[in-house]
Parts: structure tokens; sequence; C-alpha cells
């Protein structure tokens, strides 16, 4: 049996086990690691709920009228806990209301944060056994990524784990940003004047083959009523293969906030002889405050404005960093995101003459119409026309941060666009319109939606590592 084969039939027999816990309104997750597996839950039915949405329909658990492959990770699991032990509780999977709702506000607490990335990787290769995989008689239902997402994965579990507890030093040190020749092409709200900001960073308590992890901290340059948020937090995987003096990228993450996949890209760059740098984005992780309620995507697109304009800027100072350190060769610095983050980095490749190359997974531009549209997104939608606030309205606001807007200045610079065929949550057009204001650089379009195509991530990897390896 070929590999797609293996993958639809393992699908159609996993969801089979979903559906029929949660013909009891209740779904037990069996988890001998961290996060992983919740999300593999998730992922799986992604690729099969676009046919058969009927029946979570039928019990409440999504709103008739879409949005099924958008929120199907949602409606299946709420992610009530970051520990490693959620698995051992029975996890609600129905109420009359929807579970769509309750998870929302699970996700707005930050009660779901991703474990780090070494556990999880470690975790979910030892605990990886093809026998117990895929059993003829009864699959688990996470099984699905253990066909195709741990060969990829499983490969690096060796190479990252703990090391020793002792206390290391923490290195400061200043940055002087000068603004970069061609800045005053630059949206003026993404501009920054000449200055000098602190560092400092630390080593992680891990250890990667090919790579040491720091984390990294500095003072946003925006100054928000929210202390926590003020700092921006990153980890720097700085690679020991490649030259002296290699490439650096700037890593974004998705707009759900989990960090574990844009580390694991950290780990592919960083093998292929290039320096990742993790950057969390505004109100996301650690610069998320107990009790705030503020988000850098919120349902006023005023405030959305303001958090991605924070983030531009956040990655400008990133990008002085990464320019200032004598193993990073400052013709090569690039950018990749995901999703949001990918959307994030379309804008900073318009917005950073600093930047040489900019690789795009699942972006797109007219991001006014994507965050109106998007099942993702829809209830920002509701809470700003309840509001009183108009359609037209949110498309002007949003305008001020669409890349496609500043594409001019991305022109010339080397492109890569990876993206979904199906995507339900980028709709293509506004993936198209991206590509042509960025003058139609390469683009690559995988088979499936903007979850589905999660099947796609070895290839991915694949290409995204290639993409930023150092240039002979």
């Amino acid at each position: 049996m070929d590999r797609r084969a293996l993958f639809d039939e393992t699908v159609v027999r996993g969801v089979r086990d979903i559906e029929q816990r949660i013909e009891e309104r209740t779904v037990e997750i069996e988890d001998d690691g961290p996060r992983w597996r919740h999300r593999c839950v998730g992922i799986a039915c992604h690729a099969w709920l676009s046919r058969r949405k009927g029946m979570f329909v039928r019990h409440g658990m999504l709103k008739p009228r879409g949005r099924a492959v958008a929120n199907a990770e949602h409606a299946i699991i709420w992610r009530a806990g970051e520990d490693s032990s959620m698995g051992d509780r029975p996890i609600a999977a129905g109420n009359p209301r929807g579970t769509v709702g309750r998870h929302r506000a699970v996700r707005d607490s930050r009660r779901f944060n991703a474990p780090p990335l070494w556990s999880s990787i470690m975790a979910l290769g030892l605990s990886f056994r093809p026998r117990s995989t895929i059993r003829p008689t009864r699959p688990r239902s996470a099984s699905v990524i253990r066909v195709w997402l741990v060969l990829t994965i499983a490969s690096l579990a060796g190479r990252a784990r703990a090391v020793g507890d002792e206390p290391e030093s923490v290195r400061r040190g200043e940055v002087a940003y000068a603004v970069p020749a061609g800045d005053e092409r630059v949206a003026t709200r993404f501009r920054l004047a000449e200055h000098r900001f602190p560092y400092e960073m630390r080593p992680m308590k891990i250890e990667v083959n090919g790579a040491n992890v720091w984390d990294l901290r500095f003072p946003s340059p925006v100054t928000t009523p929210h202390e926590a948020n003020n700092t921006v937090h990153c980890e720097f995987f700085q690679s020991r293969k490649g030259p002296d003096r290699k490439p650096a990228v700037v890593v974004l993450h998705i707009l759900g906030g989990d960090f574990d996949l844009a580390r694991l890209f950290c780990l592919t760059i960083s093998e292929q002889g290039a320096s990742a740098l993790f950057l969390k984005m505004p109100y996301y992780g650690p610069r998320r405050q107990e009790g705030v309620a503020r988000r850098m995507i919120s349902p006023d697109p005023r405030e959305t404005v303001e958090g991605m304009t924070q983030a531009v800027l956040d990655i400008r100072r990133a990008f002085a960093w990464l320019e200032s350190r004598d193993d990073v060769d400052p013709r090569q610095l690039g950018v990749f995101g995901i999703s949001l983050g990918g959307i994030t980095g379309a804008l900073v490749a318009t917005s950073e003459p600093r930047i040489a190359n900019a690789c795009l997974l699942l972006a797109g531009g007219d991001i006014g119409r994507v965050a109106w549209e998007s099942g993702e997104l829809d209830d920002v939608r509701e809470q700003w026309t309840a509001r009183g606030g108009t359609k037209e309205e949110f498309l002007a606001a949003m305008r001020e941060i669409d890349p496609t807007r500043y594409g001019a200045n991305a022109k010339g610079k080397r492109i890569l666009m990876l993206n979904a065929s199906d995507d339900e949550v980028i709709p293509r057009a506004c993936t198209e319109s991206l590509w042509h204001a960025f003058g139609e650089p390469d683009i690559h379009w995988y088979e499936g939606g903007h979850y589905s195509v999660a099947r796609h991530i070895g290839n991915a990897m694949a290409r995204v590592g290639s993409f930023f390896r150092p240039a002979p």
C-alpha cells in the first residue's frame, strides 16, 4: 500500500473511533507525551471533516452555516491544560452551545501554551512504535499523524535533549540601530530612527545537534499599557554548521500561538547551516499578561493595526541584533512565517530593507478580506458588527497593514511562497493578490486545505531548509 492510500485509510478508520466517542459526548485522548497528541486528533479530522461535517452539526458542535474545516480541531478537543498529564483526563466534546465558543474561552485564557519543542520531539519519538501506531482492529485516532508527521519529526528525536541544570551566566549588551539604506521607501508607521537598545541572552538548557539555543530578550520599541508585552522574547538557534558568517532567519509563528511548529522549522533551518531566531509576536506566550484581554489580532481592526505594527517594529530590532553579530552574514538575512506569521513576514519583507530572502507558508494578501471571511476570525467580524462597525470601515482600517499595499518594496528580493490549493482560511485570490504584488515570485501549491496540507510538512521542511541554505 502506498503512503497516500495508507494515509486515507488511517484517517477513515481513526475518525470512526472519534465518531463513536463523540456519540457518547466525550472524547478521551490517550497521551503518553506532550501536546502533539492533542493537535494530532484535530489535524486528522481536518482532512476528513470537509466531507462529513453533518454529524458535528447534528451534535451541536459546529454551526450549520459552515467553517467546519477551519474549526474542526477546536470542535474535537478543548485544550484545557498545558501539561503532559492532560491525556489522563476525559475531555468533554459537546455541550448545548457547541465547543467552538468554549475553545475560544480556553484559547483566550492562554492555558494551552505549547511545551518546549525538545520535550515534544523526544516524547513523540520515544512513543512512536510502528506496530502500535496502526492496529488493524482498532487504530488510535492520532495514528494518522504518526504515519506522515513522525516520518519527518522522529528523525529529530535524538537531536534535542535536555542538558545539565547548572546555572549559566547571562550575557548583556547593547545594539546600535542604524537606519538601513532604502528606508525612505518604507511606510512611516514601520520606520525607526537611529537609537540604541539593550539585550540579554542566556543559554537554554537544551542541546541540539548542530545548534546552540539561546533565550534572547530585548525591549520592544513600542510601549504599551501592558508591561509583559513590552519585552520581546526570542529563541536563537545558533547553527554550528556552515560558514563562519552564516545566513540568519527570523521565524514567525501561527495565529494560534503553537510555538512547537515554529521551533521545528528553526531546527530544520539550523540543520542546513543557517541560524534561526524564533520571535514571539505581541501578546503571545510570555508577552500575554494575565487578566489582559488585548490580543495582537483584535475584534477592533484599529487594535489589530497597532499589534501588527508593533510586531513589524519588534522584528526590525531583531534584524538589527542579528546584523550586529560577527557570526551572521548581513547580506543573507531572511524571514520565514507560517499563516499569520507568513502574513506578518510578508509585511516585514516590504518594510525591512535588510531582508534578502523571504519564505512564506500559507500566507496571503488583502488581509482585510482574509480577516473578514476567515472562519478562524469569525468572532472578530461578529464583535465588530455588533458594535455598529461596517465592512467598509473594517477593510479600510486593515489596509494600513496589508502587504499588497507595499508590495513594490519587496520586488527584487528572493521570495518563495508555499500555499494550499484549497485553503479555506486564506482564499486563493488573496494568495494570488500577494503573489502579483511581490512581482510573481516562485510559488508552490500543495494539494489540500489550510490544515489538511499538514501532510506535506516533510516536503515543506525540505524546501524551507534548502531555501535558506548558505549561498556558495
